[in-house]
Parts: structure tokens; sequence; C-alpha cells
């Protein structure tokens, strides 16, 4: 029996829009529209929160990403990545078909490449940053948290002042109330 909802099944398509938007992209959803496919872009969502981009991929039956240089850049296109991976390994998505444009598979595989190189710089930056003396503010100790605002911003101001004053951290004060 032949399946009749064809129309109604949605491919949803990934792709840096700085990098696709006005090229491969304009041609592949003419195509695909052309196909009698209804096809989801983002291009109409601008303001629009990223968990109704998420209800659009959950709503598809194929999944289309754009691989390019800069797809790694944008935090909203590597969301999207993520919920596409979530929704095949639950099944919601029936195929994901990857295109690499003026990228090599290998260079998005194994995060080299200039298509690596910034979530290498996010990674070590992470890693650095989160490897320092810090606060943890939470839900759980509410008055911790106001009390920490006003420690944090004095810390800060010390901090601030004893360099722009001295032109160095002679002995670097109290931050965070932490002696560093």
């Amino acid at each position: 029996m032949e399946n009749t909802n064809y129309i109604n099944d949605q491919v949803f398509i990934s792709f840096r829009g700085k990098d696709e938007r006005y090229g491969f992209l304009t041609y592949l959803k003419q195509r695909l529209l052309e196909s009698n496919v209804n096809v989801f872009i983002d291009e109409n969502a601008a303001g629009e929160p990223l968990e109704n981009i998420f209800g659009r991929i959950r709503k598809s039956r194929i999944a289309i990403v754009i691989f390019s240089k800069n797809y790694a850049e944008s935090s909203w296109c590597l969301d999207e990545l993520v919920e596409i991976k979530k929704c095949m390994e639950t099944e919601k998505l029936n195929a994901v078909k990857p295109i690499f444009r003026k990228v090599k598979v290998s260079s998005v595989r194994k995060q080299s490449g200039k298509f690596g190189e910034r979530i290498k710089r996010w990674k070590k930056a992470l890693e650095f940053v989160t490897g320092m003396i810090g606060l943890t503010c939470d839900k759980k100790n509410v008055r911790f948290s106001v009390d920490l605002r006003e420690h944090i911003i004095l810390g800060l101001l010390d901090v601030y002042f004893s360099f722009r004053v001295l032109g160095y951290f002679s002995d670097f004060g109290y931050f965070f109330g932490i002696r560093i």
C-alpha cells in the first residue's frame, strides 16, 4: 500500500546561515519543494526559542545536516545537531543525511582542520577556566547567592583597583575570599 502522507513527512535541514543561506541551500530547498517534499529550514525563526526548532526536528522524518567550514562556530547549529542525534537514537527520525560542503568528512568527524579549530579552542578555554578556583552558586542556598553577588563585586573591584593603581597585582589581595 502506498504512503499517502508523504507530503506531510517533513525534512529538516540544519545549516550554518552565513555559509549556506544563499547558496547550495537555496538550490536544495527548491529541488525538494519541486518534488513535493515538505522542507523546514529556520529562515523565519529569528527570535524564536530554540525549543521550537527542536519541535520541528522531532516532527521530521529525515534530517539533512549541511556541514560547512563555519558550522561548528554556531552553538545553535551544534544544539540542533545534538537534538538530531537524540531523535535518531529514539527513532523519531528515520534518517540523517550529512552533506559536507567545502569540508572534509575526516575534519568534521575528528574536529580537525578549520572545522575543528573553534571547537578545540572552546574545549581548551573550558578546561582552562574551569580549572581555576571558583565558586558554585545553586538554587539550594539562596542566601548564599545574594551574599555571593556582593562578595564577587567587592573582590573584582579590589583586584581591578589594585591593578589600576599599582600597575600590577602586588600581593594579589583576596579574591572571592580565597587568597590568590
